[in-house]
């Protein structure tokens, strides 16, 4: 008898298996995204990984919206609520963020590197590994917010 490589064997139980997982789950939903883009509503959608930058977002909702992986880059998010969303590794450079509602999200390795961060509720977030390099914080409350190695240049002037 031929003797089994139990290593062997356990990394191609685990290869097939994750072959069957659906690789939807990770990407964006195009039926969201079009939502967003035609009325600025999108509470609870999935936008991981979808390209927002330069997006003109003012004013919309996004609470409890899944973006994470989202490139924001120079996207305008005035009056934006994203309450509870999730932005893990978001790309916000250099996106404009004045009177946005950030209150509970994750922005565990969110990039703001010269985003303008004004007058924002950053309450009670996450905030982990985020980069905030020659990024304007000006008058935003976060209060509550759990911040770990993050990037703070001396222009930033976290309240």
């Amino acid at each position: 008898m031929k003797a089994l490589n139990l290593g062997t064997a356990c990394i191609t139980a685990i290869a097939l298996g994750l072959s069957t997982l659906p690789l939807s789950a990770s990407a964006f939903n195009p039926e969201h995204l079009r939502q967003l883009k035609e009325t600025r509503n999108c509470s609870e959608c999935n936008l991981v990984g979808a390209d927002l930058s330069q997006a003109q977002l003012v004013g919309a909702d996004l609470r409890n919206a899944k973006l994470d992986n989202a490139n924001l880059t120079k996207a305008n998010l005035e009056g934006a609520d994203l309450t509870g969303a999730s932005l893990v590794n978001a790309d916000l450079t250099k996106a404009y963020l004045t009177n946005v509602g950030l209150d509970n999200t994750d922005l565990t390795n969110a990039n703001f590197s010269g985003a303008r961060l004004l007058y924002a509720h950053v309450r009670n977030a996450k905030i982990r590994n985020a980069n905030f390099l020659n990024a304007r914080i000006v008058g935003t409350d976060f209060r509550g917010t759990n911040f770990s190695a993050v990037t703070i240049t001396t222009e930033s002037r976290p309240k």
